[in-house]
């Protein structure tokens, strides 16, 4: 089981690596990584999870 989650934390921290997605502005950007950083300091999964959901809902506010 640690085994799975140290590889879950791993794959999560490469998606936060890619950094801002490109229709995403900075200040919009900056503001969701700082928001579900401090949610979620210690589990990279989860702050990824935040930052999808997150950049999901100001595209919906959007429009698109």
């Amino acid at each position: 089981m640690r085994a799975y989650c140290e590889k879950k934390q791993k794959e999560a921290v490469q998606v936060l690596d890619h950094g801002k997605p490109l229709d995403i502005s900075e200040q919009e950007f900056i503001d969701v990584r700082r928001r579900c950083g401090s949610q979620w300091p210690g589990d990279f999964e989860m702050r990824a999870y935040c930052e999808k959901k997150q950049f999901e809902a100001v595209r919906e506010l959007r429009g698109g």
